[in-house]
């Protein structure tokens, strides 16, 4: 084939289908796998099931952490041996009387892998995790954020992730009430556990508004969210 020729049939392929073309980001974030624990009652630490973690490159894992009250000290989050540090931006504190924060773990072994989280202070927890391949593997987890109130001014509670287009934002919602279906307005991976807790993630597409829905106003939330930033090469 001429380079003519050549140059005249990828012309016409951007032509008929740009959005095919050019829509693709060269690197994405591309969802593996979920699992959570479920609520422990009144414990200092909780392991997940075991759950297969792919094989992909560039792994990554956020590690979300639902407590029913906000007084726990020092939490340390791990998956499959390797330590997990808190997203910067993430963790409600003490905005409300429910906590919730992220971990992020870099390059977690594939296979069969359990997490766990311990603290001081015993309280009922919940502990989710969403892995997900093609991160960027110096700092695979950005844009933390949370939005906590022990009186919402309405049923829903969103925060807004900022993101690239091959980013996967993802989410932990937990109210003190109960979520309703469809319960976020992403995709839930994990959850709705005891009616309370759950983890989703976003379309990819850049930054996204992650909304969870409860029954009533002036109830107990906490939402946390992050963005898996895309590697690059």
């Amino acid at each position: 084939m001429s380079f003519v020729l050549w140059l005249y049939l990828v012309i016409t392929v951007i032509l008929l289908f740009p959005e095919s073309v050019r829509a693709q980001p060269a690197n994405r974030v591309t969802y593996d796998n979920s699992v959570s624990s479920g609520f422990q009652w009144g414990v200092t630490r909780v392991t997940t099931p075991a759950f297969i973690i792919g094989s992909g490159a560039n792994r990554a894992a956020m590690i979300m952490v639902a407590m029913s009250a906000n007084g726990a000290a020092n939490i340390t989050a791990s998956l499959g041996g390797v330590s997990g540090t808190v997203i910067a931006g993430t963790d409600s504190g003490t905005s409300a009387t429910l906590r919730t924060l992220i971990f992020q773990v870099i390059n977690p072994p594939s296979g069969s892998q359990t997490a766990t989280v311990s603290w001081l202070n015993s309280m009922n927890v919940d502990v989710g995790v969403i892995t997900a391949s093609g991160a960027d593997q110096t700092t695979p987890c950005t844009s933390g954020t949370f939005a906590a109130s022990n009186s919402t001014p309405a049923p829903a509670t969103s925060v807004t992730i900022a993101g690239n287009s091959g980013d996967l934002t993802a989410s932990v919602g937990f109210t003190g009430g109960n979520w309703v279906a469809p319960f976020t307005s992403q995709t839930l991976k994990w959850g709705i556990d005891s009616g309370a807790a759950g983890g989703d993630i976003g379309p990819g597409t850049g930054a996204t508004t992650h909304t969870w829905t409860a029954q009533f106003y002036f109830q107990t939330h906490a939402v946390s969210g992050a963005n898996f930033r895309a590697a690059t090469f």
